[in-house]
């Protein structure tokens, strides 16, 4: 059975070995499993931390219950659902060709299958014996152009075999199913483009996203730099920095869900009062993060933010301890859905909160604020959110589509 070698990239000193993944198949298991386990000289060092509440930094062997596909520490090095697709496509393509049965992936299939160069965060793995990080597919490409035509055929199940070579090097970390690829250009932030899919055209999905992420800009919200490129009258381009690098290498990365330490197979939405009292005992200055998962609240319930949820929040390591990573992943409701958005601000508060800022007033003090701070805030909210149609009008997004999307905003 397979054994990983996982390290963890620093930006003051080399990469440091953190411990080793194995597959293995305890007693009492019907089938195989995972153990994980720190090395002893990671665990001595000062400013070591445990990856995640199910990889406590204890001595000896962690093995992941049976229930359980990946320790919720190292979920988050996965590939997201487009990235997943390209792996599997890869998968069968090799199998048909070398005359093998299709097998299924596993968990540790897809992560050793996770371009490195792409990874979201900082943890890098390695086959034990192997000098290099894997790296599967082509590697980086500079040419957008080259990459978003990879993209968009694979998307309509027509891609060339060099196609999948490209899109494996570069297959995505984070964002979900839709089409997007991992940008490398010479002297440029890193970035994450998100494509648009025809069937979707009638929306204008990424445009959409840039609005709300400049509203977010406007409530005092750390975003991520953005900049919208419009492919057809219908369809845009949305061009992400990637806040988990820097000019000197890899910042350490957690979603939400990973830090509460729950794995693939839960997708429980925590509520924001859960997530405030996570953050008020585990982040650095915790007054200023508290302010900002307020402010992030309160956006999804002016825009109905049908994307909230806990892998759509998350946490960058400083050299204090975790801080809340930029806000990303923020989409108005679409027109003709019945969905709304899945923001659930307390534990007792209706799940669909839209347009209705009531449980968050009432929970401030989960924020540490006082109720008159909190409604100052939720002002500059709505004053932000005012301007989403003149800030669509500006993205070249249609009459019409403004007019559908109307209800959206608060």
């Amino acid at each position: 059975m397979r054994s990983v070698e996982v390290w963890l990239s620093s930006l003051v000193r080399s990469d440091i070995f953190v411990g080793t993944l194995r597959e293995m198949q305890p007693k009492n298991y019907h089938q195989p499993t995972l153990d994980f386990t720190y090395d002893p000289a990671y665990r001595s060092n000062p400013s070591s931390y445990a990856l995640a509440p199910d990889m406590p930094l204890v001595s000896g062997s962690i093995i992941l219950p049976y229930d359980r596909k990946m320790f919720a520490g190292l979920a988050d090095s996965l590939p997201d659902d487009w990235g997943r697709r390209i792996i599997r496509r890869r998968h069968s393509d090799s199998c048909r060709a070398s005359g093998n049965i299709v097998t299924p992936l596993t968990e540790l299939d897809y992560l050793l299958n996770q371009s490195d160069e792409t990874r979201i965060g900082a943890l890098r793995f390695k086959v034990s014996g192997s000098a290099e990080y894997s790296q599967p597919g082509a590697g980086a490409v500079n040419e957008i152009e080259r990459l978003i035509e990879a993209a968009l055929r694979f998307d309509e199940d027509d891609a060339s075999a060099e196609d999948l070579a490209i899109l494996g090097g570069l297959s995505s970390p984070l964002g979900g199913a839709r089409p997007k690829v991992a940008f490398l250009e010479l002297g440029q932030a890193p970035q994450i483009v998100k494509l648009w899919r025809d069937e979707d055209r009638k929306f204008d999905v990424e445009a959409w996203e840039a609005v709300a992420l400049d509203i977010a800009t406007d409530a005092k919200m750390n975003v991520p730099r953005h900049s919208l490129k419009r492919a057809s009258a219908s369809a845009s381009r949305l061009h992400l920095d990637r806040f988990d690098r820097t000019a000197g290498g890899r910042i350490g990365y957690q979603s939400m869900r990973s830090a509460l330490g729950y794995g693939l197979e839960i997708e429980r939405t925590f509520s924001y009062q859960e997530m405030a009292e996570f953050v008020a005992i585990s982040c650095d200055e915790p007054n200023r993060q508290l302010e900002q998962l307020f402010r992030k609240a309160a956006l999804s319930i002016a825009i109905n933010d049908i994307d909230d949820h806990t892998r759509n929040l998350g946490f960058l390591r400083t050299n204090r301890g975790w801080v809340l990573a930029p806000f990303f992943d923020i989409n108005p409701g679409r027109p003709d859905s019945a969905e709304q958005s899945n923001t659930w601000i307390t534990r007792t508060a209706s799940r669909f909160a839209k347009h209705d800022f009531t449980a968050l007033i009432d929970d401030s003090t989960s924020y540490r604020l006082a109720r008159n701070q909190a409604l100052e805030i939720i002002d500059e909210i709505r004053s932000a959110t005012s301007s989403w149609q003149q800030r669509a009008v500006s993205y070249g997004i249609s009459e019409r589509s403004i007019e559908r999307y109307r209800t959206s905003f608060i």
